[in-house]
């Protein structure tokens, strides 16, 4: 008896954790849904993800991530904005 081969491809977790847990997350352009800060995915290997955080009063943070072959765990802490006061 054969058996048919088929070809998946491979997934691995991709885990976002953003501080703070308010802001919002988009890969490639998507919103993302957060738990509590926390996004955590299965995506297909070797695929690259654009990244883009934002939160009002804080900088925005723009990456691009490649998935390897392992858990890829992503932190994002979001610095705050300066405020200038300009006279």
């Amino acid at each position: 008896m054969a058996f048919k081969t088929t070809k998946y491809p491979l997934q691995y977790k991709l885990e976002v954790t953003i501080t703070p847990k308010t802001a919002t997350l988009k890969i490639d352009g998507t919103d993302q849904t957060l738990t509590d800060g926390k996004l955590v995915q299965e995506v297909e290997f070797d695929k690259e993800l654009a990244l883009i955080t934002e939160q009002e009063g804080f900088v925005k943070d723009e990456q691009t991530i490649k998935i390897e072959a392992k858990d890829n765990i992503v932190a994002i802490d979001l610095a705050k904005a300066k405020v200038s006061n300009i006279k």
